[in-house]
């Protein structure tokens, strides 16, 4: 049995244990908006895209820094900062997986978030819409689960977070359900 996990619960660490990396170095003073404030010079983030496991593994997914780096800078609405720490999980996966889909979604839901932030509705609405794709793509094959991610339920919030951008109606980013197993 497996059941969502509240977010106040993801950052606890209950995802995996609290002493990873990724739970404990500072956020940044603030999230970075390009264009607005200064790309950020942030020595955590850099060190945490280099520990990147070759290749992903969507089985060891709890055991991923930046994995679960970018879970927790998500969350804190870093979405800018979120997007740089998954990119590498994205470039490291096999090609076609699942894993590569979901963290593709992932990435763009990031930038979706950062383009609403940023007071640009269509682009975000745009970025969604592609999230929402490769969340379904990463779903193919009976796929209920992806690296801790319920897929049906954030293709709904994905879903329902596009059509609101598309009715004018602004809303905060989709929360990224985590499943723990039971």
């Amino acid at each position: 049995m497996s059941r969502s996990l509240a977010p106040e619960r993801i950052l606890e660490g209950v995802v995996g244990p609290a002493a990873h990396e990724a739970w404990t170095w500072p956020l940044p003073q603030e999230p970075h908006l390009p264009g607005r404030n200064p790309r950020p010079n942030d020595a955590n983030i850099n060190r945490i895209v280099r520990l990147a496991p070759r290749p992903t593994d969507p089985k060891a997914w709890r055991e991923n820094e930046a994995y679960r780096a970018g879970l927790r800078l998500y969350a804190h609405g870093y979405y800018w900062e979120a997007h740089e720490v998954w990119e590498p999980v994205w470039m490291h996966a096999r090609p076609k997986s699942q894993e590569r889909e979901m963290t593709q979604g992932l990435i763009q839901l990031a930038n979706a978030a950062l383009k609403l932030k940023m007071a640009q509705p269509a682009a975000a609405r745009r970025l969604a819409a592609i999230a929402e794709r490769h969340f379904r793509e990463a779903g193919l094959g009976e796929a209920t689960v992806v690296m801790g991610v319920g897929l049906a339920a954030l293709i709904e919030a994905c879903g329902g977070f596009v059509d609101g951008l598309r009715r004018g109606k602004e809303a905060p980013a989709p929360t990224i359900p985590l499943i723990s197993e039971a």
